[in-house]
């Protein structure tokens, strides 16, 4: 077979696989439409009769959540004013760690920035820091440019600006990262 053809049939199954990975994360998200918790803070209680206030008082202490209510489809958590948690499951990070992965993997490298971001909208979005949601803003188009130059600079410097390209990567991310509010 000639060499040009192999290229060719390669390429199209790397684009192939990279339209399927893409159709099964929109599957993933358009099928759970997930229930979005609204994350409010407690603020200071104005004068209330001492036994309430000393149970409120423990309560807060404790750091747990003080009150969940469900309306209709839609829950509602307020949250101590100070507390940071993390609200993932397991089987969703395997799940979007296998996917990040696979179109890595599969586009040999080159997707790296997709995947990347879509792990990161992941972890924000179960995250919550002093009682305030976190939101990833971070393109995948964005970062696309920078991680060719990072990929170019280590090739030129025969490995060693590897070694800068994790704290790079982290200081990317943080720029992009906010509160939801």
């Amino acid at each position: 077979m000639n060499v040009e053809l192999i290229f060719l049939i390669i390429i199209a199954g790397i684009v192939a696989l990279n339209i399927l990975g893409l159709f099964i994360v929109l599957i993933v998200n358009g099928a759970k439409k997930r229930k979005h918790k609204k994350v409010k803070t407690l603020k200071k209680p104005k004068e209330k009769p001492k036994e309430k206030a000393k149970e409120e008082t423990k309560e807060k202490e404790k750091g747990e959540i003080v009150m969940a209510k469900k309306k209709k489809e839609k829950t509602e958590v307020i949250v101590n004013e100070g507390e940071s948690r993390f609200d993932g499951r397991l089987l969703q990070l395997w799940g979007w760690t296998l996917l990040c992965a696979l179109i890595t993997a599969v586009s040999f490298g080159i997707c790296y920035p997709w995947a990347l971001c879509l792990m990161k909208k992941w972890e924000t979005k179960h995250m919550i820091v002093n009682g305030r949601r976190l939101v990833f803003k971070g393109r995948a188009i964005g970062l696309f440019g920078t991680w060719i130059k990072w990929i170019l600079l280590t090739i030129i410097t025969l490995g060693i600006y590897s070694l800068w390209i994790p704290i790079k990567k982290r200081q990317w991310v943080a720029k992009h990262t906010h509160f939801a509010d």
